[in-house]
C-alpha cells in the first residue's frame, strides 16, 4: 500500500523534474499530460495499478497515443516501473493490461544537503588532441607560436 506521504513525494519529484527541464517557450521533459496521467495512476489506482489505456483515457481525457508517450516518458525518467502485460492461454499468448509500480526508493533518503558558500564550477572536458583534425592542430600550433 502506498501511503499519502510517498504519493505526495512522488508527485513533487515529477513536478520538480518537469520544472527543472523546462525549455524557454516550451514544456519540461515530462509534459503536462504525463503529469496528469501520473497523478491519475497514483491517486486513482495507486494500490493496484493495472488499468488499461481505455480506463486511463476515460479518467484523464487524453488520447491513447498521448497516454503511450507519457508512460514511456515516465518510465524513462524512473518515476514509473512498467511490466508489459501478456498471458498464456490455450489459444496462445494474449495481451492483457500492463502493471505499473511506483519506485519507493528514490525519495527515502533524508541525508542533509551540505551547501558550500563557493559555487561549484562544472568540469570542462576537452577532447584528446589525437581526436582533433590535422588542419585544426596546425592552426592551434600557429596560434601557440604567435602567443609566445
Amino acid at each position: 500500500m502506498i501511503d499519502r506521504n510517498l504519493r505526495a513525494r512522488l508527485i513533487w519529484t515529477a513536478e520538480r523534474l518537469n520544472r527543472a527541464t523546462r525549455r524557454p517557450g516550451g514544456g519540461g521533459s515530462l509534459g503536462l499530460a504525463a503529469l496528469s496521467i501520473y497523478r491519475c495512476l497514483l491517486f486513482r489506482w495507486g494500490d493496484a495499478p493495472r488499468p488499461t489505456y481505455a480506463a486511463i483515457k476515460t479518467a484523464t481525457g487524453h488520447c491513447v497515443q498521448t497516454i503511450a508517450v507519457a508512460i514511456r516518458r515516465l518510465e524513462a525518467a524512473g518515476l514509473l516501473l512498467v511490466t508489459r502485460g501478456s498471458a498464456r492461454t490455450r489459444l496462445g499468448p494474449r495481451k492483457v493490461a500492463n502493471a505499473y509500480a511506483f519506485p519507493s526508493v528514490i525519495l527515502v533518503s533524508r541525508e542533509p544537503k551540505v551547501q558550500s558558500k563557493a559555487k561549484e564550477q562544472p568540469a570542462v572536458r576537452f577532447p584528446p588532441l589525437e581526436a582533433l583534425s590535422a588542419p585544426l592542430l596546425a592552426a592551434l600550433g600557429r596560434l601557440q607560436d604567435a602567443m609566445k
